[in-house]
């Protein structure tokens, strides 16, 4: 019995140092929206660093929150376009920063011909806000079905 505990937790130890490595630079966010109606209607993704560009962003999205400060901080918003039912969801999975720029994963969510969905035309998004980062953004997209 000894023996086993001993070997579960050399196991768990091993594979907790295995999981360090990468991770590294990884930029935390925090979700300050996210829902299913919007205005926008294709998919876009959207960086804001400034006052002005919120101001824009708020105009042309129909996504109002509170503004966060623009010195230390930044937004990417992400939209996934109409769709013409439920069951469809964008999220940020993770960020990385990576040869001075930041890497943005993005998970996009589609049910699969089982699922029961209801009979609305959304839009999903998410926004987020992360530390001030004034490189350049590109975006990594994955599309995702939802068994049902």
């Amino acid at each position: 019995m000894r023996w086993i505990l001993l070997l579960i937790l050399s196991l768990l130890t091993l594979s907790l140092l295995g999981c360090s490595g990468k991770e590294e630079n990884q930029v935390k966010f925090d979700v300050i929206g996210k829902g299913y109606f919007s205005n926008v209607a294709e998919k876009r993704y959207m960086v804001i660093r400034s006052t002005d560009e919120f101001r824009d962003f708020i105009n042309e999205t129909g996504v109002i929150f509170q503004p966060p400060d623009f010195n230390t901080t930044m937004v990417i918003a992400v939209f996934m376009g109409e769709r013409k039912t439920g069951g469809y969801e964008i999220n940020i999975g993770k960020i990385l920063e990576e040869d001075g720029k930041l890497v943005v994963f993005v998970d996009l969510y589609e049910p699969s011909d089982t699922c029961l969905v209801t009979s609305v035309i959304t839009s999903p998004f998410q926004v987020v806000k992360l530390k001030k980062f004034d490189g350049k953004v590109e975006f990594v997209e994955t599309v995702r079905e939802i068994k049902c």
